[in-house]
């Protein structure tokens, strides 16, 4: 599978790098959609022409002779070609601690690996190098769009780092600049610093300013939040994310709550990472406002958040990967688990009655 994606990831970074035109020529299947029948639709032994950044053709069999001499052929038989995936809860910087972490629990998580203890130890070189790789690993495994709840806001320089690697990563990124209480830097300084991003923002189509903020309910009407809410709204960013546990971990940056403080039915969409402790009333919230969660399943097993209603607020949710130095990378995997996590609580719901 990993071979099979690295074509798409070519395909996304020959678009990204200004490549006149990429014929990705003789796939074994070709993933796509049919709107006609609402449906997907498999192309065998088919190219894909693309002129820019834009997807040209589908050919059903060998591609026209016509094509323009500075077309690009990329022989990828034996490859399936799909449409990217999309990654709706990541942080990219972490890649450092890949190979270390395999084993870690949410508890050592937050005292080894969190945005909370790592500020004291990154540079910003180690926060452009992480971001960097991180992104290409993703690309790698076919992801091309990334929400990135990007933590590695504990300085002028380290926000500047990490948003300068997603630009040069060449994937599509909506970049969720992080808030939070941090040492050295305050909220009030992290605002100055977000305006002085955006003032100079790059007028680059792949990367989109975002918002991330955890400290909605322990902080739900101080000045910090009601600043933060002022400023995404002044900005009109892509996205604002929150992480939500709820349950015994706390943490309840809930639907419920931001619909208490005026922000879920605002025009900025809300995306709760993981929900794990969804109540009803969130789920109901959710489809009213058409907001949506992000399921991270390898995650939620891995570190034990669980996730007991995912199956029953799928419509209004979508997938993630969180903290990909600790376990796959790849969306497909991220789907298969929480396929199969869901049929097995459905199943022992109904074995246990």
């Amino acid at each position: 599978m990993r071979t099979q994606l690295r074509t798409l990831a070519l395909l996304c970074h020959a678009a990204t790098t200004g490549a006149a035109s990429v014929l990705l020529s003789n796939a074994s299947a070709i993933i796509t959609f049919d709107t006609n029948t609402d449906a997907l639709s498999v192309i065998r032994h088919g190219s894909v022409l693309v002129d820019g950044d834009r997807i040209a053709n589908l050919y059903e069999g060998a591609a026209p002779n016509n094509l323009s001499n500075d077309t690009e052929v990329v022989d990828c038989a034996g490859k399936i070609i799909s449409p990217g995936f999309i990654d709706t809860h990541r942080h990219g910087w972490q890649t450092a601690f890949k190979t270390i972490g395999s084993n870690t629990s949410l508890a050592e998580y937050f005292l080894r690996y969190g945005e909370y203890v790592a500020g004291s130890y990154f540079t910003p070189e180690d926060v452009y190098i992480g971001q960097l790789a991180g992104l290409y690993e993703a690309l790698n495994a076919g992801t091309t769009t990334n929400l990135d709840h990007a933590h590695h806001t504990w300085s002028n320089e380290t926000s500047k780092a990490g948003l300068n690697a997603t630009l040069d990563s060449g994937a599509r990124v909506v970049w969720g600049y992080t808030f939070h209480n941090v040492s050295n830097f305050t909220v009030p300084e992290q605002i100055d610093n977000f305006r002085d991003i955006m003032a100079s923002f790059p007028s680059n189509k792949l990367i989109t300013p975002a918002m991330a903020y955890d400290h909605w309910a322990s902080n739900p009407y101080g000045k910090d939040t009601q600043d933060i809410m002022a400023l995404a709204r002044e900005y009109n960013v892509s996205a604002m994310t929150a992480h939500y546990l709820g349950g015994p971990w706390d943490n309840a940056n809930s639907p419920e709550l931001l619909q208490t403080l005026g922000f879920l039915n605002d025009s900025i969409p809300v995306v709760f990472s993981h929900a794990s402790f969804a109540t009803a009333m969130d789920a109901k919230l959710l489809r009213e406002t058409n907001q949506y969660i992000s399921n991270t399943p390898e995650s939620e097993m891995h570190y034990g958040h669980t996730h007991q209603h995912s199956y029953d607020i799928h419509d209004q949710m979508a997938l993630g990967v969180d903290t990909f130095f600790t376990y796959s990378t790849d969306m497909p995997t991220q789907a298969r688990i929480w396929l199969q996590s869901a049929r097995y609580q459905s199943y022992n719901q109904i074995m246990s009655q």
